[in-house]
């Protein structure tokens, strides 16, 4: 049973024909809408990488940023991660000397 105060327990089955043709519509008009999850230019950031950086600037831990961005630690991580690759950077000082010689700080 779907529990909407707990969307964490249970699940709906949905199988009217008009129900998952709208459905359908709406993911298909929300995906041609999206945007990359990496900018076509590498010295480009997304706001969220942006605020990302300002946070891990300020000296914040991964929790916090997390919660200050209404993210999960996994998903900080992963962003640093990706930031730190594509900047080629082996640690977050060096992601924050980088990011601040490209004017990203």
């Amino acid at each position: 049973m779907f529990d909407p105060e707990d969307y964490t327990r249970g699940a709906v089955v949905i199988n009217t024909p008009g129900a998952i043709a709208a459905l359908r519509t709406l993911f298909e008009v929300i995906w041609a809408s999206g945007a990359d999850l990496v900018p076509a230019n590498e010295d480009e950031l997304r706001p969220e990488e942006s605020e990302l950086l300002q946070l891990l600037a300020k000296g914040l831990k991964d929790e916090a940023i997390a919660r200050q961005l209404g993210i999960s630690i996994r998903t900080v991580r992963r962003m640093i991660n990706i930031l730190s690759s594509r900047m080629e950077t082996s640690s977050r000082f060096a992601l924050g000397a980088k990011a601040a010689q490209r004017g990203w700080l």
